[in-house]
């Protein structure tokens, strides 16, 4: 990732002089940096990536749902910055971050220099009896629920990560002369000469290729609800498909899962709903059917997620939707 060596020798430098390089954005050429700017502030990333892409995302050139994903990899890496990192008030005050795009390849680059992952996550004291060495360190923040933050936090790194890999990415991470390469779920540690204050972040991904990220779907038994009507309205229908759908998760294991699949409904109103639905989940939250669970999936239309939203108000019910 040329982008990543790149920075890495522009943060160095700034290290051991103990000032700024000057740094100017430079113009779109083949095979040079889009993007190569200094983040002196939370958020001032979202605003470089949307005027410097927006007329990539005009013409199609990048895909809006790619560019969306991009930016909230951008985001979290660069919240971390300010929040874990303690930069402010040093030489670089916040980071520094590099875009390069050759054809349908894009390399992001973020780099701080601030006290680095493993005095980060030892500032909570429930991970200060672990010993951490570098390799640890960097491998507990890639883990759910991690932080430096004495309470349970620590999603953001680890949700990116998971993106990234889900659009066949690679992404690098450099701290306290330790780099992990990861590709295609393969993992590669590298020892490190110099030591680097702060923490390096390198992703690479194809924009064209890019997969969206699919949520982890239970298994279980589906039932469309479309099957009642795709205008869904009144107690009497909705007594009806209650006794149906009672009748199936009856017939599921102690432990099963029933997945109602709102896919085709147009609208449902409040008195069907209540009736089908709510009483359905005020049971199950009361015991009534044991361990067993509701999931609604499918493609849920306006009309019909401000219903479930207004019986799970009325019923005080969790509508789990995936």
């Amino acid at each position: 990732m040329k982008s990543f060596e790149f920075i890495k020798k522009i943060l160095l430098q700034i290290q051991q002089k103990d000032k700024l390089v000057e740094i100017k954005p430079l113009k779109e050429k083949k095979g040079n940096f889009l993007i190569l700017r200094y983040i002196d502030k939370r958020g001032l990333e979202q605003d470089i990536l949307t005027k410097e892409l927006k007329y990539l995302v005009e013409t199609k050139k990048m895909p809006e749902n790619f560019y969306a994903y991009l930016v909230w990899i951008a985001g979290e890496i660069v919240n971390n910055i300010f929040d874990h990192g303690q930069t402010l008030g040093r030489t670089l005050r916040g980071g520094i971050l590099g875009l390069v795009i050759r054809k349908n390849n894009l390399e992001l680059v973020i780099g701080d220099l601030g006290i680095g992952i493993k005095s980060s996550l030892e500032k909570n004291t429930a991970l200060q009896a672990k010993n951490l060495n570098s390799k640890k360190a960097i491998q507990l923040a890639l883990k759910e629920n991690i932080s430096g933050w004495p309470h349970k936090r620590g999603n953001g790194l680890p949700d990116a990560l998971r993106v990234i890999q889900a659009g066949q990415g690679k992404f690098w991470i450099y701290s306290d002369q330790m780099l992990l390469k990861i590709n295609n779920g393969r993992k590669k540690w590298e020892q490190i000469k110099q030591n680097l204050a702060g923490v390096l972040i390198g992703v690479e991904l194809k924009i064209k290729d890019f997969q969206v990220p699919r949520k982890n779907q239970p298994k279980g038994l589906a039932i469309k609800l479309s099957k009642f009507g795709l205008q869904l309205s009144g107690r009497e229908k909705g007594q009806e498909a209650y006794e149906i759908l009672v009748k199936e998760l009856t017939s599921l294991p102690k432990q099963g899962v029933l997945m109602i699949d709102l896919t085709g409904v147009i609208m449902m109103n409040s008195s069907f709903g209540d009736q089908a639905l709510g009483v359905l989940l005020e049971n199950i939250q009361q015991g009534h059917f044991g361990a067993k669970k509701v999931f609604f999936i499918g493609e849920i239309k306006q009309a019909v997620d401000l219903c479930l939203d207004r019986i799970a108000e009325i019923r005080k019910v969790e509508i789990a939707k995936i």
